[in-house]
């Protein structure tokens, strides 16, 4: 059987700059994406008001969507999207929520839960796996076209 010859493209990204950069760009996004996460629990820690909101909206979209309408209170009604707890709401159930009053329609989540810092422990482990491995891609520990060779057979 013909051996299949590798794209130039797929040998150049294997290379050491383009999958250190990579790396990196990875790096950089879940990083960021971690900081926002823990920035918007510790906003709802910190300052979070409670409200009651009603249900106005349920749909699927690969995930269950909830929009909840509650009044801050110091400022006009809002509509949020709200990861529910306890099964699917029905349009008008009454859910409890916590909101950030310096940002009530994007920092609310139902008081039930409360404010999850999860997704940060996750984007922050990500980026420290990326920057491990640019610092190993950079410095030629790991060649990713040796491990393509070997994995190719």
């Amino acid at each position: 059987m013909a051996r299949r010859r590798r794209s130039t493209f797929a040998t150049w990204v294997n290379g050491r700059g383009p999958s250190t950069f990579i790396a990196l760009v990875v790096a950089t996004v879940a990083g960021l994406a971690a900081w926002q996460v823990h920035a918007d629990a510790e906003a709802i820690s910190n300052r979070g008001l409670g409200a009651t909101g009603v249900v106005v909206d349920v749909w699927y979209s690969r995930t269950l969507h909830v929009e909840v309408r509650y009044a801050p209170h110091d400022g006009p009604e809002v509509v949020a999207e709200v990861v529910t707890a306890g099964g699917t709401p029905s349009v008008g159930d009454q859910v409890p929520v916590l909101y950030d009053p310096l940002a009530p329609e994007d920092r609310v989540v139902d008081a039930r839960l409360g404010p999850d810092g999860t997704g940060a422990w996750v984007g922050g482990s990500i980026s420290a796996l990326c920057l491990v491995l640019a610092a190993l891609t950079w410095t030629r520990r790991i060649d990713w076209e040796r491990v393509r060779r070997w994995h190719d057979g």
